[in-house]
């Protein structure tokens, strides 16, 4: 108590811009030797350019502290688990409603990104930073797979394939999972096909993670199945969530070299991509948590049934 101070406005323009920041970096050296730390280096996690100025000209020395941040939100404690869960919930509620209960065909894909968008303020999503979005894409924006927050005004036709790509969250704790499924009819072949390699491929992955294990184990599993081709690597890799939509500890090809270990109530996403001919694709994406000897999904928005069946 009395340890954390209220930000002043730091989107000023002009010269108040600068002169806000300066009264900033005043009060909390203030409080800094209040606390007995005069003449000591602060560690700064983020801030911006006219805050780094102040500092400079306050003569005061920065260091890095941004993972020291990182490495402290790795591990959720039982409480931030519960509203990451509850989080979830609210984006599968969402989710659902797009998906299964809205008749697509005739739609714009920005329809259903602000139907999406509606669902999740209804039941209590905040917006910090970016704490609401959601990327749909229908037929040929599938592969090659175009990621526009909203949508565009791309008319959703029948029998399409469509992706949701849906990140919000609730009191500061955030979520972000994929779903590819039909806008109406009946799936192809080639739909089930590539569908059922992407669940596969995505999983071999997700099975590795338990307490323990680290995020090269997974890195790994996938490699078997990588594309080459990094104007595609970002689809497919893990990442933490919690106080951000994305957050260590990552899976991407750095971890063979620099490899972080799984432990219990980490908060992670998984996602991985496949493209099958023009128009045909799958993107999935799930959120889990680490537990006592293995993982717990809790992205719990079902798969559609004509692609798995």
């Amino acid at each position: 108590e009395g340890h954390i101070k209220p930000s002043r406005n730091l989107e000023e323009i002009g010269p108040a811009r600068m002169a806000v920041a300066e009264i900033q970096v005043k009060e909390m050296i203030e409080e800094i030797e209040k606390a007995g730390f005069k003449g000591k280096k602060i560690g700064v996690d983020m801030l911006n350019f006219p805050i780094m100025e102040a500092l400079k000209k306050a003569n005061v020395t920065v260091v890095d502290a941004e993972t020291i941040m990182l490495d402290a939100r790795m591990v959720k404690t039982n409480d931030e688990i519960v509203l990451v869960k509850y989080a979830a919930a609210i984006n599968d509620s969402a989710l659902y409603h797009c998906i299964y209960k809205m008749d697509k065909p005739g739609l714009r894909e920005w329809d259903v990104g602000a139907e999406l968008i509606y669902i999740m303020r209804k039941y209590g999503c905040d917006v910090p930073n970016d704490g609401i979005r959601g990327i749909v894409a229908s037929g040929e924006r599938v592969n090659p797979y175009c990621r526009t927050v909203g949508g565009t005004d791309k008319i959703i036709r029948p029998n399409e394939l469509m992706v949701i790509d849906s990140h919000m969250s609730f009191m500061g704790y955030h979520v972000d999972y994929t779903r590819t499924f039909l806008s109406s009819g009946k799936a192809t072949k080639e739909m089930k096909e590539v569908n059922k390699r992407n669940l596969d491929y995505l999983y071999s992955g997700i099975e590795k993670v338990k307490p323990g294990n680290t995020t090269a184990d997974v890195y790994r599993a996938w490699k078997k199945n990588m594309p080459s081709d990094w104007s595609r690597f970002t689809l497919d890799f893990g990442h933490g969530i919690g106080a951000t939509g994305h957050e260590a500890p990552w899976v991407t090809e750095a971890s063979e070299e620099s490899p972080h270990i799984f432990e219990k109530n980490m908060a992670m996403a998984f996602e991985t991509y496949i493209p099958g001919g023009p128009g045909i694709a799958s993107r999935i994406e799930e959120n889990l948590v680490i537990t006592d000897t293995g993982y717990e999904i809790i992205s719990l928005c079902p798969h559609d049934e004509r692609l798995v069946e």
